[in-house]
C-alpha cells in the first residue's frame, strides 16, 4: 500500500432494512477486552476503509477484535462509507492485504502518528507564561483563569463569567457571557433572559477534539477585544446573548492532554465495569437515547451511552441551564442557536440524528447551512458539506443536536423546535491531520467559524429579534385655527452673553444667556449662574425670570409667574470606575468627568448608537459630547438627550454597570441620570 491524498467523506448512503439490521448485528457484538495503546512509541498510522459489500465489512470487524491489535475508530464502523482507523502500521499492512478480492478500498490519511504528535505538542501554550498567547493550545486551567481574570474582567460592560457546574473530578463547567444588553441575572447569580435572541455555543464535549477549544477561545477573545472596532462583532454582541462553554468536557480534556491523547469520554467511573468514562454526545435526555442503531451499552466502547439519559455531570448541567433559561409564550427556547463544535470533516449537520426522516425545519436548516458554509468557503477555500445528520455521516442517539432540538419530556414529537436552529459543526480538516492539528490551523478554523456563525445569525436574527411596536394611529386633524399674522423672520442663530453678568460677559457665549451653552457646574450646585441658568431640576428649556423690566416697560402689566418647576433630585449612577481615557483604575467622584446616556422608545437618527429590535438605549457621540468623559451636568445631560428627541435615562433604566444596549465602548464610569 501507499500513503495517498485523502479524499472527502462521501455521503452515507441509505440502507435497506435487512442490510441495516445485519450491519447493526456486525457492530454490537460483544467487544474483546484488548490491551490500551495510549502512546506512539511504536509506527502508528490512520487509515482510511471503505467496505462496500458485508463480507467486507465483517472481514474488517473481525481483524479488530484480534487479540493485541490496535483498532482505534475515529469514525464509526460503516458500510459503504468511509470511516478511519488509528492502528499499528504492521497491523495495517496485513489488514490491508487480507483484503484483496474483497470490495474494500484502504488509504494511508496519517502516515506518521508520532510525528504530527510532536508538531502538535510543539504549539502548546508555555505553562509558565503570565499572558495569554492567542492560537496556542491551552490547558484547561489557562483557559478558565484567562476569561475569568483577565479577558472579561477588561471587557465588563459586555461579559461575564459563571458556573453551571462541576465534573466528577471538581472541574467547573465555566461560560463566557457576552452581550450588548443587560447582563440580567437571577437571585442565585444565574443569567436569565434579557430579551435578546440568545445562542449557545460550545466545544471540547469530546476530549480529544483540540481544535475546537483553541478555535472558540480565539472566536471568544476577538468579541471581547474588538467589540468597538469590528463591526461583524459589534452586530453579534448588540443584537444578541452569546454564551460560550469553551471546555465542555474538562476532566477528559486534561486527560487526553496529559495521558492518552486519544481519549474522547469524559472520566467518571462505571459501576460494575473496570472501563472508565461515557461519551457525552450519546448521553443527552433524547427520546432516542439508548438505541443500539447510535451508541454502545458497554462501558469500554467510545460510543458508550451512559448509565442513563443524562446520568453524566456534564450533560445534566448544560441541560438544566438551557431548560431553565426559559420559554417564550409558543414554548420555544429562549435560545434561537445551539452549535456543539466537533472535528474532524468539514460539515454542517442538523436533525434527525437518530433517524433518517427530515425533521420538521429541514427546509430552513438547509438555507441556513447553505449560507453558512458558503460563507466559511470564501475565508480560506475550505468546503463544507452540509445535510442532516444520520444520512449525512452516521446514525446518532442521545446526541446534544438532537436533544436541544427535541428535549424530553416531548410535548409534541411530531412538532419539535424547542430549539429551531441546532447544529453540529464538523470543523477542520478532511483527514490529514484528524484529531491532532498542529498550532497553525487554531487561527484559520477560528476565522472560519466566525464567518460561518455570523451567517447563521444573519438567517436566525430577522425571524427571531422581537418586532418592533407598532405606531399610534394619527389623531384625527383638528379644525383649522383662524389665520394669524405672519411672524416675523427668525432671529440670527448666535449666541449672546447674559447681561449683568460682567465676569462672565467674555463673549464665549458659556454663561447660559439666550441661545448660550450652559456652563460646567460642581455637583450639586443649581446652576443659576447670574440668574439667567435654569434652576437645578427645572425640565429642560425652562430658565429662571429675567431680569426686572426697564421704567419702559414697567407700565405693561407684568406677566403672570410661571408654574412652579417641578423639582427633581439629580442622581447619580455609580458604574465602577472612572477615567477610562485618563484615569484608569480610578473611583470616580461626584464632581468628576461623566457622559450620558439618553433611551427612547423608537430607532435613533444619525450620531447616536442603537439597538434594534427593542427599546433605543444611546450615548452621544464623540461630536455630540465633545469627546471622551466630556464634563456635563444633570440639565446638560438632558438637554443633550433633548436636542435629539430623546429623553436622558432614568436610574432604574441603567441597571448594574450602565451597559444595558448602551453601544459605549468606553465602560466603567459614572453617568448622568435622573431619579423620576
Amino acid at each position: 500500500y501507499k500513503a495517498s491524498t485523502p479524499r472527502p467523506p462521501e455521503r452515507k448512503k441509505r440502507m435497506g432494512p435487512l442490510r441495516h439490521l445485519v450491519l447493526l448485528a456486525l457492530t454490537s457484538a460483544a467487544p474483546v477486552k484488548k490491551p490500551e495503546f495510549t502512546t506512539t512509541a511504536s509506527h502508528q498510522v490512520v487509515v482510511r476503509f471503505n467496505a462496500a459489500s458485508l463480507p467486507a465489512l465483517e472481514a474488517i470487524r473481525a481483524f479488530s477484535e484480534t487479540e493485541a491489535v490496535l483498532f482505534d475508530y475515529w469514525s464509526p464502523l460503516a458500510l459503504d462509507a468511509p470511516f478511519d482507523v488509528r492502528m499499528e502500521a504492521s497491523q495495517a499492512t496485513a489488514l490491508i492485504r487480507s483484503l484483496a478480492g474483497l470490495d474494500a478500498t484502504a488509504s494511508i490519511l496519517i502516515p506518521d502518528l508520532h510525528l504530527l504528535l510532536a508538531t502538535e505538542k510543539s504549539g502548546r501554550a508555555n505553562p509558565l507564561a503570565r499572558s495569554w498567547e492567542p492560537a496556542v493550545y491551552h490547558s484547561y486551567d489557562q483557559i478558565v483563569d484567562y476569561f475569568q481574570n483577565s479577558a472579561v474582567p477588561d471587557a465588563s460592560r459586555i461579559a461575564s463569567t459563571f458556573s453551571i457546574g462541576t465534573t466528577h473530578e471538581g472541574r467547573d463547567l465555566r461560560v463566557v457571557r457576552i452581550t450588548g444588553g443587560n447582563k440580567s441575572t437571577s437571585a442565585d447569580g444565574m443569567p436569565t433572559h434579557n430579551g435578546l435572541p440568545a445562542v449557545w455555543m460550545m466545544s471540547l464535549l469530546h476530549a480529544r477534539e483540540h481544535l475546537t477549544g483553541a478555535a472558540m477561545s480565539v472566536i471568544v477573545d476577538r468579541l471581547l477585544k474588538t467589540y468597538r472596532t469590528d463591526p461583524s462583532a459589534t452586530r453579534l454582541v448588540d443584537q444578541f446573548d452569546l454564551f460560550f462553554l469553551l471546555v465542555a468536557n474538562p476532566d477528559g480534556y486534561e486527560y487526553s492532554r496529559n495521558s492518552d491523547r486519544w481519549w474522547r469520554k469524559n472520566r467518571r467511573p462505571n459501576a460494575g465495569a473496570s472501563c472508565v468514562g461515557t461519551d457525552l454526545n450519546r448521553n443527552f435526555a433524547h427520546r432516542a437515547w439508548g438505541e443500539s442503531s447510535g451508541s454502545s451499552s458497554d462501558p469500554c466502547s467510545d460510543i458508550y451511552h451512559g448509565a442513563g439519559a443524562g446520568s453524566e455531570s456534564e450533560v445534566a448541567a448544560i441541560q438544566r441551564f438551557i431548560t431553565e433559561f426559559g420559554t417564550g409564550a409558543d414554548g420555544s427556547s429562549h435560545f434561537k442557536l445551539f452549535i456543539d463544535h466537533h472535528t474532524y470533516s468539514q460539515m454542517w449537520l442538523y436533525p434527525w440524528g437518530f433517524k433518517y426522516d427530515a425533521a420538521p425545519h429541514s427546509a430552513e436548516h438547509y438555507a441556513l447551512c447553505e449560507a453558512a458554509v458558503e460563507a466559511m468557503r470564501q475565508v480560506h477555500g475550505k468546503t463544507f458539506t452540509f445535510g442532516p445528520a444520520a444520512s449525512t455521516i452516521y446514525v446518532t442517539t442521545g446526541d446534544s443536536t438532537d436533544w436541544a432540538y427535541d428535549p424530553l419530556p416531548s410535548s409534541s414529537p411530531e412538532s419539535p423546535g424547542f430549539i429551531k436552529h441546532v447544529f453540529t459543526i464538523e470543523g477542520r480538516d478532511m483527514g490529514n491531520f484528524g484529531f491532532v492539528a498542529p498550532a497553525s490551523e487554531i487561527l484559520p478554523a477560528a476565522e472560519e467559524l466566525f464567518a460561518g456563525l455570523n451567517a447563521a445569525l444573519l438567517a436566525v436574527a430577522p425571524s427571531d429579534l422581537p418586532p418592533t411596536p407598532p405606531k399610534p394611529p394619527a389623531p384625527p386633524p383638528a379644525a383649522s385655527p383662524p389665520p394669524s399674522p405672519p411672524k416675523p423672520p427668525p432671529a440670527p442663530a448666535t449666541c449672546v452673553d447674559s447681561p449683568g453678568c460682567p465676569h462672565l460677559n467674555d463673549g464665549d457665549c458659556d454663561d447660559g444667556g439666550p441661545g448660550s451653552d450652559y456652563d460646567i457646574c460642581d455637583y450639586g450646585t443649581d446652576c443659576s449662574d447670574c440668574g439667567s441658568r435654569p434652576p437645578l431640576g427645572a425640565p429642560p428649556g425652562v430658565s429662571t425670570p429675567p431680569p426686572p423690566p426697564s421704567p419702559q416697560q414697567s407700565a405693561s402689566p407684568p406677566p403672570p409667574p410661571p408654574p412652579p418647576p417641578q423639582q427633581r433630585q439629580p442622581h447619580w449612577v455609580n458604574c465602577g470606575r472612572s477615567g477610562r481615557c485618563d484615569e484608569d483604575g480610578k473611583w470616580a467622584e461626584p464632581a468628576e468627568r461623566h457622559e450620558v446616556r439618553c433611551c427612547s422608545d423608537s430607532d435613533l437618527g444619525n450620531d447616536w448608537r442603537k439597538n434594534p429590535g427593542c427599546s433605543v438605549w444611546a450615548e452621544s457621540d464623540a461630536q455630540s459630547m465633545g469627546g471622551c468623559n466630556s464634563r456635563k451636568t444633570l440639565l446638560e445631560a438632558e438637554a443633550i438627550c433633548s436636542d435629539a428627541g430623546v429623553r436622558l435615562c432614568t436610574a432604574e433604566e441603567l441597571q448594574s454597570d450602565c451597559s444595558k444596549s448602551t453601544g459605549c465602548g468606553f465602560d466603567k464610569e459614572l453617568v448622568w441620570s435622573s431619579d423620576s
